[in-house]
C-alpha cells in the first residue's frame, strides 16, 4: 500500500513538471528580465498566482486522466496517453524555441516544416515502442518528469518570492514642468511606423490627401532612406543621431545599442538623446509613442509621456486575475496549436480579433495623446510615434471605420492619412500648427511580404521626409539621397533657431559635416 502511496505521488510530481512546462512562454517572460522590454507591467504576484493555479490544475487533470485510463483501459491506453503528454511539450518547446528560419522545403516553410518533422518522427517511433517495449513508454514518461522536476521547483520559488517583491506600473506620467527659454522654437517630430515612400507617392493605391497637402506646403525629400527596417533600432538611430546596427534589450528598462561607428555597445537611456538635449536648450519636452517603453527610459529627460505597449501576448495584459488568465491562455494556445487555433478554442479565445482589438484601443489613446501634446503651448519640443500604418490593419478605408476584420496594409495607409489630418486640424484649433517646427517621417517603410494578395512593392528603407518650418508655407522638393539619422541634428538646428527656413532645413540635412550637432551648439 505504501508503495502504491508513493508511486501516485511520483506520478502526480511527474505530471506537474510535465505541465509546468506547457507554460513555457509565460515563464520566459516574466523570469528573463531581457523579455521584459515591452510590457506595459513588470511582472508582479498576480501573474504568479496565475500561472501557479493553472499549474496545479493541468497537473490534476493530467494525472486523473492516468489514475482513470489505467483503471479503465489499462496499461496499453496508459502508455498512449503518457506519449501524448511529452509530445505536446515536444510541439511547445518547439514554438518556444523555433530558429529565424525563412526558408521553405517542399514548400513548408518554418515552424510548420519543423513540426511536421516531429510528427513524422515520434509517428514512426512511438507504435514501435509501443508494441515492443510498452513498459519503456512508462518509464521514459517518468524518467523526462524527473529531469525538468527542478524546473518547477524554480518556478515554485519564484513565484512565492515575488510576493514580496514590489511593482511599478508604467505607462503614462506626468513630470515638473520646466519654463521654455524664450530663444528656443517650439518644434515636433511626428514618427508613423511603417509608413513607405513607394506606397504613399509611387504606387498610389490609396488617396492620400492630407500627406499631399503637407507635402505642398514642406520641405519634402524624395530620397529619404532609414538606416534600419526594424522599429528597434530605427527609433535609437533617430533619437540619438548615431546609426545603430543592432539593439538589444537586456530589462524592461534598457536596451543595449551597438553603433556603425563604434566597438563599444551603449545603454540607450544613459545615452545623449533628443529628449535630453532639447531639455539642456531649455525646452519643455513631451513624448507620445508606442512599442519601446518611452517612459521607463527617459523619464528623467521630460516633462510629460504617454506610451502604449506592443499589443502581443502578455505586454498589454491587464493587472487583473482574469486580464492575466486571459493572456496566459493565449500564450499556452499559440504555443500549442500556432497562431490560429482550430474550431472552438479559436472561437472561445477570438484571439485575432482581440488583438485588432487591442491596437484599436491603443491607436485611439496614441491619438488623444498625440493631439493633447502637439497642442499644449507648455511644451516646446514633442515626439510623437503613431503606431499607424503598421500592421495588422484595424482600419477599412471603404467604409472609413474601424474594423477587427481581415484588411489591407492600404486600410491603415488610409487611417495614417486620416491621423495626420486629425493632427493637423487640432494644432490649427490650438493656434500652434502655424508656430510650431514640424518633422513628419516613417521609422521605417513597407517590408511585410505576407499575406501574398497584398503585393505591394517592398522597400522598407525609402520613407516619407516633411520639414515644415514654423511660419512657413513655402514649397521646395529634394531628389538627393540621404540618412534620416540627420534628424536628431535637424531637430536641435530647429529648436534653437540656427535653421529657420527650408533652404537651411535642406542644406543641413545634406551637410558634410560628421552627424552630431555638437558643433553647432557650442
Amino acid at each position: 500500500m505504501s508503495w502504491l502511496k508513493k508511486k501516485s505521488i511520483k506520478e502526480f510530481a511527474v505530471c506537474a513538471a510535465t505541465a509546468n512546462l506547457y507554460f513555457l512562454s509565460a515563464w520566459r517572460t516574466f523570469l528573463v528580465p531581457a523579455r521584459q522590454y515591452h510590457l506595459a507591467l513588470p511582472p508582479n504576484a498576480v501573474d504568479f498566482a496565475v500561472l501557479s493555479c493553472d499549474i496545479l490544475l493541468i497537473s490534476l487533470v493530467m494525472y486523473g486522466l492516468l489514475v482513470l485510463v489505467r483503471r479503465r483501459l489499462g496499461e496499453f491506453a496508459t502508455n498512449v496517453l503518457t506519449v501524448s503528454y511529452v509530445m505536446l511539450l515536444l510541439i511547445v518547446f518547439v514554438n518556444a524555441y523555433r530558429p529565424d528560419i525563412s526558408d521553405a522545403v517542399f514548400g513548408l516553410t518554418h515552424p510548420f516544416r519543423m513540426r511536421v518533422a516531429l510528427t513524422l518522427l515520434v509517428s514512426g517511433l512511438v507504435p514501435l515502442m509501443l508494441r515492443e517495449k510498452p513498459a519503456a513508454v512508462a518509464r521514459g514518461f517518468h524518467s523526462l518528469g524527473l529531469v525538468v522536476l527542478p524546473c518547477l521547483f524554480l518556478t515554485t520559488f519564484r513565484a512565492a518570492e515575488s510576493v514580496l517583491i514590489p511593482h511599478v506600473q508604467s505607462g503614462s506620467a506626468v513630470y515638473p514642468r520646466a519654463a521654455n527659454i524664450p530663444g528656443t522654437a517650439r518644434t515636433a517630430l511626428i514618427i508613423f511606423d511603417m509608413l513607405d515612400y513607394e506606397v504613399l507617392f509611387n504606387e498610389r493605391m490609396v488617396p492620400t490627401p492630407e500627406f499631399d497637402r503637407l507635402r505642398d506646403d514642406s520641405f519634402f525629400a524624395k530620397k529619404a532612406m532609414s538606416s534600419s527596417e526594424w522599429t528597434l533600432t530605427a527609433i535609437p538611430t533617430l533619437t540619438t543621431g548615431r546609426i545603430v546596427t543592432d539593439a538589444r534589450p537586456v530589462s524592461n528598462d534598457d536596451l543595449i545599442l551597438s553603433f556603425k561607428d563604434s566597438p563599444q555597445q551603449e545603454s540607450w537611456k544613459l545615452l545623449p538623446t533628443i529628449f535630453s538635449e532639447a531639455r539642456a536648450d531649455g525646452a519643455a519636452t513631451g513624448l507620445v509613442g508606442w512599442y519601446h517603453p518611452y517612459c521607463r527610459l527617459f523619464g528623467s529627460s521630460l516633462n510629460s509621456c504617454e506610451w502604449v505597449p506592443h499589443m502581443e501576448r502578455f505586454d498589454d495584459r491587464s493587472p487583473t486575475f482574469a486580464g492575466v488568465q486571459r493572456a496566459v491562455a493565449e500564450a499556452a494556445a499559440v504555443d500549442m496549436m500556432g497562431p490560429h487555433p482550430p474550431g472552438i478554442i479559436g472561437k472561445m479565445l477570438a484571439i485575432e480579433p482581440t488583438i485588432r482589438q487591442k491596437y484599436i484601443h491603443s491607436y485611439q489613446r496614441l491619438l488623444a495623446a498625440s493631439m493633447h501634446a502637439l497642442t499644449d503651448p507648455s511644451l516646446g519640443f514633442v515626439v510623437v510615434h503613431m503606431s499607424v500604418p503598421h500592421t495588422p490593419s484595424i482600419y477599412d478605408r471603404q467604409t472609413q471605420q474601424f474594423s477587427t476584420g481581415e484588411g489591407d496594409y492600404l486600410d491603415n495607409v488610409a487611417l495614417a492619412d486620416r491621423t495626420m489630418g486629425e493632427l493637423r486640424r487640432a494644432m490649427e484649433e490650438a493656434g500652434t500648427w502655424n508656430t510650431t517646427n514640424i518633422v513628419v517621417t516613417a521609422d521605417h517603410g513597407y517590408r511585410d511580404t505576407v499575406p501574398p494578395s497584398w503585393s505591394h512593392t517592398q522597400a522598407p528603407y525609402h520613407v516619407p521626409f516633411f520639414v515644415k518650418v514654423s511660419g512657413e508655407t513655402s514649397h521646395i522638393e529634394d531628389d538627393q539621397p540621404f540618412v534620416t539619422v540627420r534628424v536628431h541634428d535637424l531637430l536641435l538646428a530647429l529648436l534653437e533657431k540656427k535653421v529657420i527656413t527650408p533652404e537651411q532645413s535642406r542644406e543641413l540635412i545634406h551637410s558634410s559635416r560628421p552627424v552630431s550637432y555638437i558643433s553647432a551648439r557650442d
